[in-house]
């Protein structure tokens, strides 16, 4: 199954051009949106369809669990659809495993990098 559009939000620039090159090497998805941070995603998010977003969870500006705190509470009404969300971090703190729990439209925790296995895993889950 291959996707029509993926969000990715992330900081690190050389995390975006990877992600990116491996969704169009592995033909996941048509197109792949990149944001720098939380704010920009969720701006993504209310403004654009998407069939996936990978969140990173630790960013300048808004960071992940602000933008899925921002999903949850004041924006979910004025969604159609919120899209499933993979979190994609670096960060192995069970606690933030625990957090991101809560959402209902978090599907999973993916450790970066991001791998051709993490890909076939999503596609398995949505």
């Amino acid at each position: 199954m291959r996707l029509r559009k993926v969000l990715f939000v992330d900081d690190n620039e050389t995390s975006r051009f990877l992600v990116r090159r491996l969704i169009a090497r592995e033909n996941f998805a048509e197109q792949t949106v990149c944001a720098k941070n939380g704010e920009e995603g969720l701006s993504f998010v209310m403004s654009e369809q998407f069939d996936l977003v990978l969140l990173d969870l630790n960013m300048p500006v808004m960071n992940g669990f602000e933008l899925l705190d921002a999903l949850a509470g004041e924006f979910e009404g004025e969604l159609t659809v919120i899209p499933p969300i993979f979190i994609l971090s670096s960060s192995s703190n069970s606690r933030d495993m625990e957090t991101v729990r809560r959402y209902h439209f978090v599907k999973g925790y993916l450790s970066k990098p991001l791998e051709k296995g993490h890909l076939d895993q999503i596609r398995s889950l949505i």
